[in-house]
């Protein structure tokens, strides 16, 4: 693990901190602990609650992959965070983990992915900053989705930097795959734990059309696959996915 590491009480938003730090290192990844962020962020831009007690990480990673196959890194990350918590709650909750970026509990958001790239001077590839918030001590209220906090689960919580440790190592173990084997492993591993795998969805298609049907597979590039009524297929890349 060749990752230099900060930590904050405090920072505006740990992927601009990383992103600054990457910069400026220009030596190798950089890993971000913050314990509260003031303009934290999560998909869309939506605002990602940010009190002290949480977990706000963001470390980077230059893949030697096509841009293409660059959202799949958000999977391998989930995958890697899932591991981490499944650890940690055994078997008082039950986890999973949804398209294409959160880890649920019980059906309750405990944490998220951001995945956002930037070509920096001189790269041959796109690096992928990353960030992971896991709701810890608290989990906010007033949210589309229902959260929660590994307390609600176990009173025994590791220490922050212990736990971004723990995902970095089952992070690089999975990423090693990816980059030298291709996604498939993973991919079948991630569909293993997918939250809605066979239920009904709509999202928003390819080409643009509002669709209903159930959550089919992924696809080999980590789209999802949408099978309507009919038979039909569509690939999800880039939508939200509504579970119905």
């Amino acid at each position: 693990m060749t990752y230099k590491f900060f930590t904050y009480d405090q920072v505006e938003s740990s992927n601009d901190e990383a992103r600054e730090l990457f910069a400026e290192q220009n030596s190798g990844d950089v890993v971000v602990i913050a314990k509260s962020q003031i303009k934290g962020r999560g998909r869309r831009g939506r605002r990602w609650y940010s009190p002290p007690g949480n977990l706000y990480m963001t470390f980077t990673k230059t893949p030697p992959v096509n841009p293409a196959s660059l959202g799949q890194i958000s999977l391998v990350v989930g995958l890697a965070v899932y591991k981490v918590v499944r650890g940690i709650v055994g078997e008082k909750g039950q986890l999973a983990l949804k398209w294409p970026n959160d880890v649920l509990i019980n059906k309750m958001k405990v944490g998220g992915i951001l995945v956002e790239t930037e070509q920096f001077p001189g790269q041959e590839h796109l690096t992928c900053i990353i960030g992971v918030g896991v709701n810890f001590m608290s989990s906010p209220e007033m949210v589309i989705f229902p959260a929660c906090s590994l307390y609600e689960f176990t009173k025994e919580l590791p220490d922050l930097e212990d736990f971004t440790r723990d995902v970095l190592t089952e992070f690089d173990s999975l990423y090693n795959i990816w980059v030298n084997e291709g996604f498939e492993k993973i991919r079948n591993e991630w569909l293993i734990v997918s939250y809605g795998l066979g239920k009904p969805v709509s999202a928003r298609a390819e080409n643009g059309f509002e669709i209903y049907g159930r959550f089919l597979t992924l696809s080999l590039d980590g789209a999802v696959v949408v099978c309507d009524d009919s038979g039909n297929e569509y690939l999800v890349r880039s939508s939200e996915i509504t579970y119905l």
